[in-house]
């Protein structure tokens, strides 16, 4: 067959050669349902790599496989780092154990005074973990200083779970 562009018509039409009893027919159908798929999925192919968050793919070694422009400036410092920051080793020693267990993992690593979230997606008969980053640097920092107020608090704070056992308390409350 063949997939062809005729700009006397502005189309794509698709011609399939068939034999028959007469020689062999030709039939012509409307090529662009074709080319629309192939930009479909050139589109989706894109997706990643228009995440502005951090996305890789690595395989259990660490070999990068893929990662879109978000996720340059870490694996360039780590790169530049030698491959000895704590982030760097905390994946390295996690691949292995999410492709084993073929199971997601959220983690937490530290990097450039960011924090992000990432994701673990093992793919283990493919041998590579996709890693989708989330900064939560602000949440984070949210969290603490909420921690401060909590403990400086004079006054006692709880929080119970429904079956009235205390979940958390502060230094107040115990005082």
């Amino acid at each position: 067959w063949l997939n062809e562009y005729f700009p006397s018509t502005g189309r794509w039409l698709e011609g399939r050669v068939y034999p028959s009893e007469d020689g062999v027919s030709v039939l012509f159908t409307e090529g662009s349902s074709r080319n629309e798929e192939e930009q479909h999925a050139r589109m989706l192919s894109m997706f990643p790599e228009q995440n502005p968050a951090p996305v890789m793919r690595l395989t259990n070694d660490v070999q990068v496989l893929y990662a879109n422009r978000a996720a340059a400036p870490l694996l360039e410092d780590w790169k530049r780092e030698g491959y000895s920051s704590a982030a760097f080793h905390k994946l390295q020693e996690m691949l292995p154990q999410v492709i084993r267990s073929n199971t997601n993992q959220v983690i937490e690593i530290e990097h450039a005074g960011r924090v992000f979230s990432c994701q673990l997606v093992p793919f283990r008969q493919e041998g590579y973990v996709n890693i989708y980053f989330s900064d939560i640097t602000e949440r984070k920092q949210a969290e603490e200083a909420l921690r401060a107020i909590v403990d400086q608090a004079s006054a006692g704070i709880t929080r119970a779970n429904l079956q009235g056992g205390f979940t958390f308390v502060n230094q107040a409350f115990c005082d």
